[in-house]
């Protein structure tokens, strides 16, 4: 089967709409509902659709199929996409779409101060998650831009490439972030340091190359701010979250660009975390003092080779590292991703099951992706 990809989804909501008038009127809305522009010719396509339904009422010109448009993807890699009358274009389409509330931005060019503008003046009371990509070493937001979608839940800063930062005596607020995506990089953990999140709770950081990798005195001002309020803190490779790149494309040994985990276990870093997943090629925990908020852990990238009691393997020493004595309030521990009963080894049930009863003398559940503990019969 190929991959569930925008465009290959798009065609599937395309054809379901010819198939009769009753199902043009089901499918319609979600025809609409995820819009991707990859070119200003795709715009011009788009807008003419939103534009051929429109209709007068008391607040103004609506269009119908702008109505149903909850999530937008923007790109600008195709030709004439640094063009004005591009931006002009996808402004328009903005304001057909008042009910939008995921915004997807991936720029390679300058933004007018304008533009930047209007999007936070038409969204920045609606809008729940907001994705900002520019490959620039000057980003065209800053964190006083942000602070403007004061009803995003979801912040996605890990390809932020960097800005103006907000001084810390003048933080801008984010009220409602819940779950904010960085990379560990200088520009993207500095913009962190800038906003306020008092209802933050999940934190997504991924590795970006060494060579931009933030310092320890910002991750331990990070901490400082941020890390009290985190319940859930999850490590995934450089390519664990999607198939689009990071920030900066990585360099050497993943194990040196891989954030520790213990960083999030230090006594007062993270006092009430709760869930901690990371890889297995992250560095394993090393820690003595024991975190007593932890609840779960998730290991993610396992593979059944690497389950063997018998044979040294990274994941092998991740496991043994997680001990009762640093971890008193553990319950549960999951191959995240890894499913027995789909895995072709012919052994995989019988070392999942040692792990099993080996975890089971500490008290604690060993789970595989689909939280199963698997035990013979």
């Amino acid at each position: 089967m190929a991959p569930n990809t925008p465009f290959l989804a798009q065609r599937t909501k395309a054809t379901l709409v010819l198939v009769c008038h009753l199902w043009h009127q089901i499918a319609t809305p979600i025809l609409y509902e995820h819009i991707v522009i990859l070119s200003p010719s795709r715009a011009a396509i788009i807008l003419h659709a939103l534009e051929s339904h429109i209709s007068t009422s008391p607040v103004g010109r609506v269009s119908e199929y702008g109505l149903f448009v909850r999530n937008l993807e923007i790109f600008t890699h195709a030709r004439n996409a640094h063009s004005i009358s591009y931006l002009q274009t996808l402004y328009q389409i903005f304001i057909l779409c008042p009910r939008l509330r995921i915004l997807c931005g991936n720029w390679s060019h300058s933004l007018p101060p304008d533009f930047v503008r209007g999007i936070t003046r038409l969204y920045g009371s609606s809008l729940q998650e907001l994705y900002w990509k520019d490959i620039k070493d000057q980003s065209f937001i800053n964190p006083v831009h942000l602070s403007s979608f004061h009803t995003i839940r979801v912040l996605d800063l890990r390809n932020y490439s960097g800005g103006d930062v907000t001084p810390a005596h003048d933080m801008s607020t984010l009220p409602l972030v819940e779950h904010l995506v960085l990379a560990s990089s200088h520009a993207s953990m500095s913009a962190a340091l800038s906003l306020a999140l008092p209802s933050l709770n999940t934190l997504t950081l991924k590795p970006c190359d060494a060579g931009y990798f933030a310092s320890q005195d910002i991750f331990r001002r990070f901490l400082k701010l941020h890390g009290p309020s985190l319940l859930s803190v999850h490590l995934p490779s450089s390519a664990g979250l999607d198939p689009e790149p990071i920030v900066r494309p990585l360099h050497g040994s993943s194990l040196e660009n891989n954030v520790k985990p213990e960083t999030f276990l230090l006594p007062d870093a993270c006092p009430n975390l709760h869930t901690l997943t990371f890889t297995i090629q992250s560095p394993v925990i090393t820690i003595d003092t024991p975190h007593q908020a932890l609840r779960r852990i998730g290991v993610c990238e396992v593979a059944s080779n690497g389950l063997y009691p018998d044979k040294a393997s990274p994941t092998k020493s991740h496991l043994m590292a997680i001990r009762r004595e640093v971890f008193p309030n553990l319950e549960t521990v999951r191959t995240v991703g890894f499913l027995v009963d789909a895995d072709s080894d012919m052994l995989a049930e019988d070392v999942f099951i040692w792990w099993t009863e080996y975890f089971e003398q500490e008290g604690i559940d060993f789970q595989d992706g689909a939280g199963v503990v698997w035990v013979y019969e």
